[in-house]
């Protein structure tokens, strides 16, 4: 399914409206002259949107309930929330049509199953990283094991600020993915010390070895 809609056109509904995500996607929207028509959000409920992404007053006010996707009559739904307000949405997204954009991520089997059905109704697109740098990435990535072989072991190490919600990163993830699946090899989550004492404590990593 294609939507085919000029930006001011369309109406749009963001979850996880008031996180540090949708209020960027509510400046940049709204920029883009796009109908900002629901805001989705756990906690600043009767907020106005737009004051929370620093525009000024936009006359959306947050809701925690859902199924306001529904009445707002959304031709789509930006999602930068958690992984169960996704999959509560999602439900109410493809028994309406509403097609679902996501970034958010953690998601389990049980959530990507959820995208999946609601795929057979409406368009889904999820992507838990839509940075145009991170995407290079991996296809450089992928090229450096081929050009290394398999006597290099690879470590993805990140840092991130600390109201950060999931470690490994999604990006992390998709990064030791290539790497793992390039090698057949596993992960190990963390190190500190040496190599016959290393430990799960310590800084975040995601490290695929043969």
């Amino acid at each position: 399914m294609t939507l085919h809609l000029p930006p001011n056109s369309v109406r749009l509904a963001v979850l996880g409206a008031n996180g540090r995500m949708g209020r960027t996607v509510v400046r940049l929207a709204h920029a883009a002259g796009m109908h900002i028509v629901c805001a989705v959000g756990a906690g600043d409920e009767g907020r106005d949107a737009g004051e929370l992404a620093g525009i000024g007053p936009i006359g959306i006010k947050v809701v925690a309930d859902a199924h306001a996707l529904v009445s707002s009559r959304a031709n789509v739904v930006i999602d930068f929330s958690a992984p169960a307000a996704l999959v509560h949405a999602t439900t109410i997204c493809a028994g309406a049509g509403i097609a679902i954009v996501s970034g958010t991520t953690g998601l389990d089997d049980v959530a990507k199953g959820a995208l999946d059905v609601a795929a057979l109704k409406s368009a889904v697109l999820w992507e838990p990283n839509m940075s145009i740098g991170v995407h290079v990435l991996t296809s450089l990535v992928e090229k450096a094991m081929e050009a290394l072989g398999p006597s290099f072991d690879v470590e993805v190490v990140e840092v991130h600020h600390r109201a950060k919600v999931d470690a490994p990163s999604g990006t992390a993830i998709r990064l030791g993915d290539v790497v793992k699946h390039a090698r057949h090899g596993h992960y190990v989550h963390g190190r500190e010390g040496g190599p016959a004492t290393q430990t799960r404590r310590g800084r975040h990593a995601c490290r695929s070895r043969r």
